[in-house]
């Protein structure tokens, strides 16, 4: 109980906190034109967005979708209702919004509020960004199953899902907590909103792309179609964030209120690995070995969290030119030190006299340029500490999961894995609508509450 008073006072804090750069004003200086420019500044720089219903009714909207959603997972669980009901969200959400603003995109606009008091996030950004993971803490990943365009999509789309190894869903695993690191990292330091400019599923609800998005986007549309949910269980950020929250939440999806009998179908009807199985006994010998690794894991990791802390600092230095004021500064550099010969040949691009003439447009020095660069720069290598060790840090913590070995008498849901999409309620015996795999009736389940043959292990 206090883990979960712990961390829903950290989710109340970061809130208030977000609530508050919400309030404050926009104080974007505006730019000093030269005297050559006839420039009529406007009265006001700033005009404060209406303050009208549409932003709570909007969210007020959300809020009852993520009820109905719970509801149909914790107590109708009929999996073709939490389909339809998955399905009328990729519409309102998916198509009728085009995908905007979703709630794995409004961890930038929060991490942009946070660290720059000077940027305004709108009421129903915040709400969409803290209503599914305060849920979470209290009845796991139900946003997933179907509230979320994306994961609705991609379950609808699952039309042949096949299991992925245990290992490859371990190490891939990793991958959403250290894209959370970098979409933090980039938002917050006035960089890039990532995530926007790399959905591939906002393509498919707009129906608008070009280049290499539009490739990645029919690529996990593809993927999707064979490995269930690609991009939740291997990118997402924001299921990252539900993790961590459904992983001490409250109360759990149940494949049924009976007895396990251990006969290993739920397993079998899960693609995403959230059903694990019962384990075998360990040996005094694995016990102590084990315990050996925990501990060399758990002593290593302060130090691995500090040199990855060290570490981040040049990574952030390299990171800076993604921002466009360094890009701005490295183009007009190599404008200036090109040759006559260098600047008529054929290979060069018009980005670096687009950025002179827009620079002297602005009034604004090539010294002054450079210095706004270099402070960019010494704030990425700063926030590339943090960078780096959260990188270690996640890289230890999957070490550690992967050693400790929880025991189990029987099936068991991972509350962490489990995005409620029904696929197991009908094949627990347990289940009213009990659909046998084999045909028939099935009316003989081991009753010794044992381990079936060949299903041991972790």
């Amino acid at each position: 109980m206090i883990k979960h008073i712990l961390t829903l006072l950290f989710l109340f804090a970061f809130i208030a906190q977000t609530a508050y750069s919400a309030g404050t004003e926009q104080r974007y200086p505006p730019p000093q034109f030269s005297a050559e420019v006839k420039y009529e500044k406007p009265v006001e720089a700033f005009v404060p967005p209406a303050k009208n219903a549409d932003d709570l009714f909007s969210l007020g909207v959300f809020a009852g979708m993520l009820g109905v959603m719970t509801v149909l997972v914790f107590a109708v669980r009929k999996r073709w209702v939490i389909l339809a009901f998955a399905g009328m969200m990729v519409l309102l959400y998916g198509f009728a919004r085009g995908g905007c603003v979703c709630a794995p995109g409004a961890i930038q606009n929060v991490s942009l509020g946070v660290f720059d008091q000077s940027y305004l996030v709108p009421t129903f950004v915040v709400g969409i960004f803290a209503l599914p993971i305060l849920v979470a803490f209290f009845f796991g990943r139900t946003f997933c199953a179907g509230v979320c365009p994306l994961g609705a999509m991609q379950e609808l789309t699952a039309f042949f899902p096949v299991k992925v190894p245990r290992w490859v869903e371990q190490s891939l695993g990793a991958f959403p907590y250290m894209y959370l690191g970098f979409t933090i990292f980039l938002a917050a330091t006035g960089a890039m909103f990532l995530i926007c400019e790399h959905d591939p599923y906002v393509v498919l609800f707009r129906a608008a792309g070009f280049g290499g998005i539009v490739w990645f986007a029919a690529a996990m549309f593809l993927l999707g179609v064979f490995v269930a949910r690609p991009y939740c269980r291997f990118m997402c950020p924001y299921g990252a964030l539900l993790r961590m929250a459904s992983a001490v939440s409250l109360w759990n999806v149940r494949t049924s209120s009976g007895a396990c009998e251990n006969c290993h179908l739920c397993e079998d009807a899960c693609p995403y690995g959230a059903i694990l199985p019962p384990t075998v006994p360990p040996t005094d010998r694995d016990r102590l070995r084990g315990r050996y690794r925990l501990g060399m894991l758990l002593g290593v990791t302060p130090f691995l969290v500090i040199l990855g802390f060290f570490a981040g600092g040049p990574l952030g230095s390299k990171l800076a030119g993604v921002h466009p004021v360094v890009k701005q500064e490295a183009y007009l550099s190599v404008y200036e030190t090109r040759t006559t010969h260098e600047i008529g040949s054929p290979h060069r691009t018009d980005a670096p006299a687009w950025v002179q003439r827009a620079v002297e447009f602005q009034g604004i020095s090539p010294e002054k340029l450079r210095s706004d660069a270099q402070l960019i720069r010494e704030k990425f290598s700063y926030a590339g500490r943090f960078l780096g060790a959260w990188i270690a840090l996640v890289f230890c913590a999957k070490l550690i999961q992967a050693t400790v070995r929880r025991r189990r008498t029987e099936y068991t849901i991972a509350a962490s894995r489990c995005v409620g999409c029904g696929r197991c309620f009908a094949f627990c015996p347990h289940d009213k609508e009990h659909v046998c795999p084999k045909g028939g009736v099935c009316d003989q389940f081991p009753s010794s509450g044992g381990v079936p043959e060949g299903r041991g292990g972790s």
